[in-house]
């Protein structure tokens, strides 16, 4: 439909006075769907259409361009919004397609925003490291379910070694683009940091993509970012002090519990997440004011940790 209105649009403001028979010949479908569509452009998107009987065709009563009026410009605004918290993405491919898409639209509304740019900004971040031939060849993979092979270096294997995997989607985490997909070679799902992605090659090989490859679904509920488990586990987490509120102030599961004991002045928070390397992560950002309950093993590892960061501080244990 979407191609229908942009050509009826590009027609009437031709000046050639179209009128429905024309667009229906042009357009190979019946002229009750033609007029449906002007309907719905007069109707929906403001177009001044109108009939003029000696012409036998359309034409439009004052200046009109129907995508300038597909977006408004509070709609505009909001894109340019995002364009400026995601600065800290600049130089990657995907923000220059964005500020290509935003400056086009923000072009059409003479640059008219209700708030200022300036007033909203991101902090400073570190450039992320990419390569633009690297990342054409991951989306074509991915447009095409075309397998790709590449020479890896992991963040705990940090020898190379060639990997074949089926890509199911890129996601954006903490500044880093990964690749998330199977890997023939584990014969399971794994993540792929793409700077460390050496010798990119799309293969000829095509993989059925599976009906469920969305990231976020093997999280198990859990919001911590990047990283899974197989297994997932119940953690309960108790914070002290200032981090009392913190914990409060966000949903860290879909279906967390959180309760007070304001006489020993801890507030305890319960969810189940199969996420436990950057639940680690969070917990520790907390120092002292942190303390992992359950599950037992979790809580060990997090012991493990304070001793080796004893240690490292010259702390007898």
């Amino acid at each position: 439909m979407l191609e229908r209105l942009a050509y009826i649009d590009a027609r009437i403001r031709n000046g050639a006075y179209p009128n429905s028979t024309d667009f229906a010949k042009e357009l190979e479908c019946g002229i009750a769907t033609v007029k449906r569509d002007i309907d719905f452009l007069r109707d929906r998107y403001a177009a001044p259409i109108a009939y003029d009987a000696s012409q036998r065709g359309y034409y439009y009563t004052e200046p009109y361009t129907l995508f300038q009026n597909m977006i408004s410009v509070q709609d505009a605004a909001a894109l340019a919004v995002a364009k400026r918290l995601l600065i800290q993405y600049e130089g990657t491919p995907v923000y220059d397609d964005l500020c290509r898409a935003v400056d086009g639209i923000m072009a059409l509304h003479n640059g008219l925003c209700f708030l200022s740019i300036d007033r909203i900004a991101a902090p400073p971040a570190p450039k992320i490291i990419f390569n633009e031939n690297d990342w054409r060849l991951i989306c074509r993979s991915l447009t095409e379910n075309r397998i790709i092979e590449f020479d890896y270096n992991g963040r705990w294997h940090t020898e190379t070694s060639h990997r074949r995997v089926h890509p199911y989607q890129i996601l954006l985490h903490e500044g880093v683009f990964h690749l998330f997909g199977y890997a023939e070679e584990r014969k399971a799902e794994r993540l792929f940091c793409l700077p460390r992605m050496k010798n990119i090659i799309v293969t000829e090989d095509v993989f059925p993509a599976p009906d469920d490859y969305e990231f976020s679904s093997r999280c198990e509920d859990g919001a911590f970012g990047l990283y899974f488990d197989d297994v997932g586990d119940t953690f309960v987490i108790e914070f002290y002090r200032d981090a009392r509120r913190y914990a409060r102030d966000v949903i860290w599961a879909d279906h967390q519990k959180i309760w007070d004991d304001n006489e020993r002045d801890i507030t305890t928070v319960s969810f189940y997440s199969c996420q436990s390397f950057k639940i680690m992560e969070w917990v520790l950002s907390q120092g002292g004011n942190a303390k992992p309950v359950e599950p037992k093993w979790f809580a060990g590892i997090w012991r493990e940790h304070i001793r080796e960061m004893m240690k490292h501080g010259g702390i007898s244990v």
